[in-house]
C-alpha cells in the first residue's frame, strides 16, 4: 500500500467531511473486510514494525472474532475502528469519505513544498497567523491556529511572508506571547522557520525524524527574513487543543529553554503520517515517522506537551501577562520600570465593587463623566474613554493604559478628576 504524508490540519478537515450526512449512506457490507485492509495499511506502513504488526494483528484478531459485524452504518464502523487504534497512537484514525474526492496530500514531514494557494482555506486564514496586537506593557501578541506548508527557502512564498509580517508587526515588543491554543497543527518546515526566529543559527535543537527508511530532520533550511530575537522574553500559550505540529513548536524551545509554556497539556499527538485509502470510501491515518528531540531524546507522544506554568486555558494570557510584566519591571530602569510598574499595578489590582454614579457629571467644559452599559465613561469632546477601577477612587483608561483617571473628594463628595501618567499629571477639571 501507499500513503501521502498530509498535515493535521488536512487531516481534521477530511474527518469532519466524512461525518456528514452518513445515515444517507449505503450500510456496510463487508466490516470484517475493512477492518482486516486497515490492519494490513498498518502493518504495511506505520514507523516501529514490530509495534505495527502488533497492533494489526490484534486488530485481524477482533475482525475474525466479528467484533465489528455489527456496525453496518458506515460511521460507526469507522468510529469502532479508531477506538480501538487510537489508544497506540494519537494521530490514528479511520475516517469514511463516499465518493471519488481525492484525499488531501502533502510534502513528506520536515521536507520543502509550496504553501496553498491564494484561493485555500488556509490562504484565508493567513496561513495560521490569524492575530498580532501589542498589549499593554509593549508584548507582543500572536496567535497561530495552524502551522501551513511552507518553503522557507523561498522568500516570495506566502506562508513565509505571513510569518515575516506577524513578526515584523510585534518588532519593537518587550515580550513576546504566541497563543497556540487549540491549533490544530500542520507542516514541521513552518514550526522550524518560526521557531529559527528565537534562537541562534544552526541551533541544535531540532527533532529528528525517524522513519522505516531514511530519516530526515526538522531543521530550518535558511535564516529567518527578520532579525532574530534571541533574548526577547518568550512565552507559549498551550491547551489540550494543541495538536501535533503545533506541540513540536512549544515542546521544541522549552527542552531548548527558550521559551516558557504556559497552560493545560497539550493533546499529546507527536507522529506524523498520512491517510491509506482502503475499499469502501474508508481511510485510515498511519503514522509513518516519529520525532526525536535532540535534548530530551523522545518527544510529546502520548504525554503531551506540559506547562511550566500550569492555569485553567482561559487563564493562560492574562497569566502569561502577568509574569512578562513581573519578569520586565524586575530588568527595567528609569522611565520604562515606572511605566511598567504602572501597568503592573493595575493589572494586579482587584475589580472595585464602587459606586459608579458618584462620579458622575460635568467637569467644567471640557470633560464629562456618564455610565454607559455599566461602565463609567469619560467623556473629552469626541473622545470617550471607559473606565476600569483600580483603586479607591481611581480609574484606568481601556483605551489607553498608561493614562488614569484620579477623583478627588471633599468631605466625602467627589469635587475634581484629575488625568496622569507615570510621568506626572496631564490635567485637573474641578466638578460642576
Amino acid at each position: 500500500m501507499h500513503t501521502r504524508f498530509v498535515s493535521l490540519a488536512a487531516a481534521l478537515a477530511l474527518a469532519a467531511f466524512a461525518r456528514v450526512s452518513a445515515a444517507d449512506q449505503p450500510p456496510v457490507s463487508n466490516p470484517r473486510e475493512i477492518a482486516t485492509q486497515v490492519a494490513q495499511a498498518v502493518d504495511d506502513i506505520y514507523f516501529d514494525i514490530a509495534r505495527g504488526h502488533t497492533i494489526a494483528e490484534g486488530l485481524r484478531a477482533n475482525a475474525q472474532k466479528g467484533d465489528y459485524d455489527r456496525f453496518t452504518n458506515p460511521l460507526d464502523l469507522a468510529t469502532a475502528l479508531s477506538a480501538y487504534l487510537h489508544p497506540f497512537d494519537g494521530h490514528f484514525a479511520v475516517v469514511y469519505r463516499p465518493g471519488d474526492q481525492p484525499l488531501p496530500g502533502g510534502p513528506r514531514h520536515g521536507g520543502p513544498g509550496p504553501a496553498p494557494g491564494p484561493d485555500s482555506p488556509v490562504a484565508r486564514q493567513n496561513y495560521g497567523f490569524v492575530h498580532t496586537e501589542i498589549l499593554p506593557g509593549a508584548i507582543g501578541y500572536i496567535q497561530v491556529n495552524q502551522f501551513a506548508q511552507i518553503d522557507a527557502k523561498a522568500p516570495n512564498d506566502p506562508a513565509r511572508k505571513a510569518v515575516d509580517a506577524a513578526l515584523q508587526s510585534v518588532a519593537g515588543a518587550r515580550a513576546i506571547i504566541i497563543d497556540l491554543r487549540n491549533s490544530r497543527g500542520g507542516a514541521p518546515a513552518m514550526v522550524a522557520y518560526l521557531a529559527s526566529y528565537f534562537v541562534p543559527a544552526n541551533a541544535q535543537i531540532f527533532n529528528t525524524f525517524h522513519t522505516r527508511g531514511a530519516s530526515g530532520s526538522e531543521a530550518p533550511v535558511g535564516d529567518p527574513t527578520g532579525p532574530r530575537r534571541l533574548d526577547t522574553p518568550l512565552y507559549i500559550l498551550v491547551n489540550g487543543g494543541t495538536g501535533s505540529a503545533s506541540e513540536s513548536f512549544p515542546y521544541t524551545l522549552q527542552a531548548a529553554k527558550r521559551a516558557v509554556i504556559v497552560g493545560e497539556p497539550t493533546n499529546g499527538r507527536a507522529n506524523p503520517g498520512g491517510f491509506v485509502p482502503v475499499s469502501g470510501g474508508f481511510a485510515v491515518f498511519v503514522s509513518g515517522g516519529s520525532p526525536e528531540n535532540p535534548i530530551t531524546r523522545t518527544n510529546w507522544e502520548g504525554k503531551g506537551v506540559q506547562p511550566d506554568l500550569a492555569v485553567a486555558s482561559a487563564d493562560a494570557l492574562p497569566r502569561a501577562q502577568d509574569v512578562a510584566l513581573q519578569h520586565l519591571v524586575a530588568t527595567a530602569q528609569g522611565p520604562d520600570a515606572a511605566e511598567l510598574r504602572w501597568i503592573l499595578a493595575d493589572r494586579q489590582s482587584l475589580a472595585l465593587r464602587v459606586d459608579l454614579g458618584a462620579y458622575t457629571g460635568s467637569y467644567g467644559e471640557e470633560a464629562n463623566v456618564s455610565i454607559e452599559n455599566g461602565t463609567l465613561v469619560l467623556h473629552q469632546g469626541r473622545r470617550a474613554a471607559p473606565l476600569r477601577p483600580v483603586a479607591p477612587d481611581v480609574f484606568v483608561s481601556l483605551l489607553d493604559p498608561l493614562v488614569h483617571v484620579q477623583f478627588e473628594r471633599q468631605g466625602g463628595r467627589v469635587v475634581a478628576l484629575n488625568v496622569v501618567t507615570p510621568m506626572g499629571p496631564l490635567a485637573r477639571f474641578t466638578r460642576q
